[in-house]
């Protein structure tokens, strides 16, 4: 009961932060599921896409064709960095009010700010493409954080890499435990249906 409980609250979460947000991020629950099982099939957890793309459409300010690059690289640093995925989803989120401060606000945390991409962001918002700076202060920020989650890969003792290989396998039987629970909501809907 739990896990089907479980399961219903993943797509249910999501259209609720569709609905709080009038829809902003873009994004429908059907694309939501779609981009769920995709990078699920490229190593992803679904409960953490899930948590992400909850998240992006619960700050109603990420929009666009970047959400799964923005998906991916918000998992991975999360999972390096140990920062929560409503932390790193906030950090993106603060690019849209004003993405050159965000950037410099940004860059005291991580320094990885170069003056080229700088001068190029400040030069798109002088122009009046706010839009176009957010999406190239995005690009750069998710840059910034592959690059970031692969240095600390790379330097991970032998300890916390087992350690991420259990967590790793963990969240796949979750998954799972999940997908299980969706068959099970699902042949109960056939039923209902079949039986009216």
């Amino acid at each position: 009961a739990t896990v089907m409980y479980k399961a219903t609250q993943e797509t249910t979460a999501y259209q609720k932060s569709l609905d709080l947000t009038n829809g902003y991020v873009g994004v429908t629950k059907e694309k939501f599921i779609e981009l769920q099982s995709s990078l699920a099939a490229v190593g992803y957890s679904k409960g953490q896409v899930t948590e992400a793309l909850n998240a992006i459409a619960a700050s109603g300010k990420i929009t666009g064709g970047s959400i799964s690059e923005i998906t991916k690289a918000t998992i991975d640093f999360s999972n390096k960095s140990g920062m929560a995925i409503e932390d790193v989803v906030k950090e993106y989120a603060s690019l849209s009010q004003d993405p050159v401060q965000a950037l410099l606000t940004l860059n005291e945390k991580y320094h990885f700010l170069t003056a080229s991409v700088y001068e190029h962001v400040k030069s798109i918002v002088a122009n009046g493409e706010k839009a176009e700076a957010v999406k190239a202060a995005t690009v750069a920020l998710a840059q910034a954080q592959n690059d970031m989650a692969k240095n600390l890969t790379n330097n991970a003792g032998y300890v916390e890499k087992a350690w991420a290989g259990v967590l790793k396998m963990f969240r796949g039987l979750k998954d799972a435990a999940l997908d299980f629970g969706k068959a099970i909501l699902a042949l109960g809907r056939d039923k209902d249906i079949s039986e009216k």
